[in-house]
């Protein structure tokens, strides 16, 4: 357990059981993330949960976890650090060691649910992007989200409508169609889209190695020249894939119209929305898009070069999911950064929005911390 993504262990414990499922409380996170491997590699739908300080213990497996090519998903539930930080204190910091952490170049998705609701959808699909991918998935929220109650009718968590994909698993009378001329199954074959089979143990004529080293189709160890540069480009295509055929969408509000254009991600969207209600009152017309997909993410630049102001809100000192917006659409925008360990409140947000827009004369642009 680790403040503050102790809440999902405490969840699960007592309900996932009634699914089949089971929580095991490790000794700690180097401990978590290997039996979750593990498990995946045993062929179960697995993951774990922790915050920053637990994603900085789990990176050198997290490297293993996609370069052996096993579905798993985190769920890092961020909090103020760095270090130990602020344990119970809100913050987004987590965004680049999510995108970026690990030695290589390690493939990987990261999505951030941007309410409640939205945390039972995506990890539905994370678990499913895990398996059809063959890679290791960030779920990300923070503890806004981790530690807030939100009453819903039964019927907005349908578990008869969740859809399980487990990807491009063969059985034993598939796999002879990824053998070699000498029967050796390939669980590291080199196809067009990325994606190779995978077999569970005890499947027939489904045996294979499976290391960190760099290796072959049939994942033995190699250091030839070609063949890593194959394994490297397959692996990387896996995500070229994704982009191609899944929906990296974000949530809109507001007025299409606006010429203020408003970007957010995490648990900002219900204080922006409340917002934007009191902006609207000083007719101050807003446009508002809350992106829960980090990597891959929907492509902004058109909606950005369409509007006359563009402010990014996020809960960190630096703008790391501003950087992404600007690298991506190769324009700079108005930053509202908090990072004082508090999340957002609607009239704070409506006050620094005026203020960006230069509504107000003596506001800065930033929340001091």
């Amino acid at each position: 357990p680790i403040t503050p993504a102790t809440d999902v262990m405490e969840y699960l414990k007592g309900r996932i059981e009634n699914y089949g499922g089971i929580v095991v409380q490790a000794e700690d996170e180097l401990a978590a993330v290997n039996m979750a491997l593990g498990a995946a590699r045993a062929g179960a739908r697995s993951m774990t949960a922790t915050s920053g300080p637990g994603i900085d213990l789990m990176t050198e497996t997290f490297g293993l976890v996609a370069t052996s090519e096993t579905p798993l998903v985190i769920c890092n539930v961020m909090r103020s650090g760095p270090s130990t930080g602020m344990p119970t204190k809100q913050e987004q910091g987590d965004l680049n060691a999510m995108l970026y952490g690990g030695h290589g170049e390690v493939p990987r998705f990261v999505l951030a649910p941007t309410t409640v609701a939205e945390c039972f959808e995506r990890t539905v699909e994370a678990f499913n992007l895990a398996e059809r991918y063959q890679l290791p998935v960030y779920l990300t929220a923070d503890l806004a989200l981790a530690v807030t109650e939100q009453t819903f009718e039964p019927e907005e968590f349908d578990m008869d409508a969740v859809e399980v994909d487990r990807g491009r698993v063969v059985d034993d009378e598939s796999v002879a169609e990824w053998t070699n001329d000498q029967g050796q199954f390939r669980p590291h074959a080199i196809t067009d889209d990325g994606i190779s089979p995978r077999a569970f143990p005890g499947t027939d004529g489904g045996a294979h190695m499976s290391t960190g080293l760099e290796h072959d189709e049939l994942g033995r160890r190699t250091e030839a020249e070609g063949m890593r540069v194959k394994q490297v480009d397959k692996r990387d295509r896996k995500v070229e894939t994704a982009r191609e055929r899944e929906e990296w969408s974000y949530r809109e509000f507001g007025d299409p119209e606006a010429d203020t254009l408003v970007i957010s991600w995490g648990s900002n969207e219900g204080a922006m929305q409340e917002a934007m209600d009191s902006l609207a009152e000083e007719g101050i017309d807003v446009r508002f898009l809350s992106v829960p997909y980090i990597f891959p993410r929907p492509d902004l630049t058109e909606e950005i070069e369409a509007a006359g102001d563009v402010i990014v809100v996020e809960c960190n000192a630096t703008g790391q999911f501003a950087d992404l917006i600007e690298h991506d659409a190769l324009t700079r925008v108005e930053r509202i950064n908090k990072y004082d360990g508090v999340r957002f409140k609607a009239d704070e947000l409506a006050a620094e929005v005026k203020a960006a827009l230069g509504e107000t004369p003596d506001a800065g642009a930033e929340v001091e911390a």
